[in-house]
């Protein structure tokens, strides 16, 4: 789950047409504008440690697009399944500091759960680990440190080393993202991305100044990633090997070691559907329920807040249910800005906001906030459109 969530009363947007957020992928792009953002990446922190501004988000007008009987009753397989599996080494160029500086980042992955990140000295196969993380189903330790915490559904969506393919292709149709051709990289075609965004914030639309260029395999993988900052190019990630069917080791994604007594204080997962738990979600064929637990975390010097998050995968796919166990409160748990209005039927609204990995809906079912973030558009919709006080 994100560390960054934002808790605030909602704000009047502005409204003004948008393209259907629906509309194929495969559809004739306009013609090119430049779209920009920061990276999702984990080394954005290390970025920032060498001097370099956080990026304010640059404002998007989006209007409520009416969406209706438009809502899948059943979206299908995707076009093309993501990699169930694969371990990629990049060679890292950051040219941010004082000095240049070449590293080499190895990431492993077993869809829908486990994923391993090493950021690593010197250029491949690289050197000692400096940092990274291992995420699995229910605990995530950072590297080399071996601090542990807990890890949800929302924690392995959230993952911004795990690219969706037809996530970036609905940011594109929604005026948030930019497609700008593909290349090939190891032999293999994958497709660039221009957008903006600033840490788990949802894609913008950006600016020559601003920007990441990610280039994403049909298959989900990232094979080239380029961010600019103040107009100057700092860091370049391109893949030097690709791995789909590795030989993951028995201790690829464990996570040895306790629960950080800091953690446990400030966040509690139990395991199972809680009494509290007021929402019914019903999943598309293809998705078989996954997990369902409570996870009630503190903010700052707040109470617990308890969180009910009802998963489901299937393919590589995935979707998580998200619902605040409390009716009819003033403040949002998650920021919207970016986003753009839909119809959900019945009377019902919510707002679309699109990641490198996921498409997000917020909406209210009952007086409770409740968000769906899956891993294509048609998922978010279709589940979000069944959800039943």
């Amino acid at each position: 789950m994100s560390r960054s969530r934002s808790w605030k009363v909602r704000e009047p947007r502005r409204t003004a047409p948008v393209a259907a957020v629906l509309a194929q992928p495969a559809a004739p792009a306009a013609p090119a504008r430049r779209r920009t953002s920061l990276l999702r990446h984990p080394t954005i922190g290390w970025l920032a440690a060498t001097g370099v501004a956080t990026l304010a988000g640059l404002g998007v007008v989006l209007g409520l697009v009416r969406l209706g009987d438009a809502v899948p009753d059943d979206p299908g397989p995707p076009a093309v399944a993501p990699a169930p599996a694969y371990r990629a080494v990049y060679r890292v160029d950051d040219t941010a500091g004082a000095a240049p500086l070449v590293q080499t980042d190895v990431i492993s992955v077993r869809r829908p759960g486990q994923v391993r990140v090493e950021h690593r000295d010197g250029a491949p196969p690289g050197g000692a680990v400096v940092s990274g993380s291992v995420v699995n189903r229910t605990e995530r330790v950072t590297l080399p440190e071996g601090f542990k915490a807990f890890a949800t559904p929302l924690t392995l969506a959230l993952e911004p080393q795990v690219f969706s393919r037809p996530a970036l292709s609905a940011a594109v149709a929604a005026g948030v993202a930019e497609e700008r051709g593909g290349r090939s990289v190891l032999g293999q075609r994958c497709t660039t991305y221009l957008y903006r965004h600033s840490g788990s914030e949802a894609l913008r639309p950006g600016d020559a100044q601003e920007h990441v260029e990610s280039c994403v395999t049909p298959d989900g993988i990232m094979l080239r990633e380029a961010v600019s900052v103040a107009g100057r190019q700092v860091r370049v990630a391109e893949a030097t090997a690709v791995d789909r069917a590795p030989r993951f080791g028995p201790d690829e994604f464990a996570t040895p070691g306790e629960i950080a007594a800091t953690v446990s204080a400030t966040e509690r997962v139990t395991e199972g559907r809680p009494s509290g738990a007021a929402l019914h979600a019903t999943a598309p064929a293809g998705l078989r329920r996954d997990r369902q637990l409570t996870d009630a975390r503190q903010e700052g010097d707040a109470p617990l807040m308890p969180f009910y998050l009802d998963s489901f995968t299937g393919g590589g796919e995935f979707a998580v249910v998200q619902q605040l166990m409390l009716r009819q409160t003033a403040i949002s748990p998650w920021s919207a800005d970016g986003g753009s209005r839909v119809a959900l039927g019945d009377g019902r609204s919510g707002d679309v906001l699109y990641h490198t990995g996921f498409v997000e809906v917020q909406t209210t079912v009952g007086g409770f906030p409740v968000r769906v973030l899956a891993s294509r558009l048609e998922l978010a919709l279709r589940m979000a459109g069944t959800l039943r006080a």
